[in-house]
């Protein structure tokens, strides 16, 4: 390796939001010790890569990954390599040797460290000492109008399908008074949409003695300086209570989004997976939702393929999907990955069978969208707007409430308008994720 020290950094997050949150407060220790950010690999004297393993495509895009940017270190005038995040909490030692490209590993709860770890193991120069605090700030890399707020690490829930708990530890709630503090520098940085997230949204405060709960917390961040829309994500089923949904529709800022990973609605499915409750019913939480907030809108997380299904136990989801009719449908099949309970379980379902259900699920999915969405034909909507559409040349993008950032569709449009701007746009047609329409007027 030269003598010559980093001075330039390029990044690559994987995965959900909260890794993001993660990269965003690495990129900001590095950028107080001198670090300047790059768009390109090619530039980076410097590469950070923070990962997902939590299911088999998230390892194999992981590992394809840092092997593609491993390749700077040849070509480029990368000097140093450094992989983050669960990819190493998962597999650790056995990383060094399948991947001796990476000349730095740091496991998903000590990204705070980076700074010392790059000091001590000389593979870079840090002209300060990084700040000790996990919350010592962010170097935000998304747009300048949106942006999430992390409110507690890991998770206690023991789903027997998931290494979460296993690769972040156990639940943590941050402070309120840090999570406001952050929120209100966000807010002067110009963000208008904060996106709350957490392994688990609904369990906040339960581990703070004398701490304030989610609906608290909520009701403290909508009086926090000019957000506009603040969106709640992975809100844990049976925790939403009454009085969140109380909160959430007599507060103006809080969107009536409900984002559930549900996984499935069958009693020996949820069983096997370790979240059956006897107390709790998918279809009355659906309506309690819908009878309090009429217009909210249900995003959710749904699992096919679980050890031991039965074609009944699936077709009890589909016909649960049929009747709720959400707004938007996040799929996935079963993996047994090794290390989770359900690794071990009989009667496990082929994989052709498994991607065959996801696919019928998807399908249903998607024409219940549709549907909805052409409900909408002729109707005015307010719209964020993100910039100019790749997909579609010529016309602007944005997303309407019900619409977070990159999980689901979005608003495309006929205008002059900038990133940020808030505008009226008239729907005047509509497919299977997403709406068009021609922009009326700014707002």
């Amino acid at each position: 390796m030269s003598n010559r020290f980093a001075q330039t950094v390029y990044y690559a997050t994987l995965g959900c939001p909260k890794n993001l949150v993660d990269t965003e407060r690495m990129a900001a220790i590095l950028q107080e010790s001198g670090y300047c950010w790059v768009h390109s690999p090619e530039q980076a004297d410097l590469i950070l890569v923070n990962t997902c393993s939590f299911i088999e495509p998230a390892v194999r895009e992981s590992a394809e990954t840092i092997l593609e940017l491993a390749e700077y270190k040849k070509t480029g005038q990368c000097k140093a390599l450094v992989v983050a995040g669960c990819l190493f909490s998962r597999f650790g030692g056995a990383l060094r040797q399948s991947l001796p490209e990476v000349d730095l590993f740091i496991g998903a709860d000590e990204f705070h460290t980076i700074g010392k770890r790059l000091r001590e193991s000389g593979l870079a120069r840090m002209d300060r000492k990084a700040p000790a605090s996990e919350r010592a700030g962010r170097f935000r890399s998304t747009p300048l109008f949106t942006s999430y707020l992390k409110i507690a690490e890991g998770c206690n829930n023991a789903c027997t399908f998931c290494l979460i708990p296993s690769l972040r530890g156990p639940y943590r709630s941050t402070p309120a008074q840090d999570l406001l503090r952050e929120a209100w520098n966000l807010s002067a940085e110009g963000v208008v949409e904060l996106n709350v997230i957490a392994q688990d949204t609904t369990r906040y405060g339960e581990d703070l003695e004398n701490e304030i709960r989610l609906p608290g917390l909520l009701e403290r961040l909508a009086k926090v300086g000019d957000f506009r829309w603040i969106r709640m994500l992975y809100l844990y089923p049976e925790r939403v209570t009454d009085e969140l949904l109380d909160v959430i529709a007599e507060t103006e800022r809080l969107l009536p989004y409900f984002d559930l990973p549900l996984q499935h609605v069958s009693k020996p499915v949820l069983t096997r997976m370790g979240r059956w409750r006897p107390s709790w019913n998918p279809y009355r939480l659906i309506d309690r939702i819908r009878d309090r907030i009429p217009d909210a809108a249900i995003r959710l997380t749904i699992m096919v393929g679980f050890p031991g299904e039965t074609a009944r136990n699936y077709d009890e989801l589909v016909q649960f999907i049929d009747r709720v009719r959400p707004e938007h449908v996040g799929g996935f099949t079963f993996y047994p990955e090794e290390g989770i309970p359900a690794a071990g379980l009989p009667d496990q379902v082929p994989r052709r069978e498994r991607e065959k259900r996801l696919e019928g699920i998807m399908q249903l999915q998607a024409d219940i969208s549709r549907s909805k969405n052409s409900a909408g034909i002729g109707f005015d909507v307010t719209v964020l707007v993100e910039g100019p559409s790749d997909e579609y040349p010529g016309l602007l993008e944005g997303r309407a409430w019900w619409h977070a950032p990159e999980i689901d569709g979005a608003v495309f449009f006929e205008g002059i308008a900038g990133p940020g701007d808030w505008v009226r746009v008239r729907i005047t047609k509509a497919s299977d994720y997403d709406l068009f329409g021609r922009m009326i007027n700014r707002i």
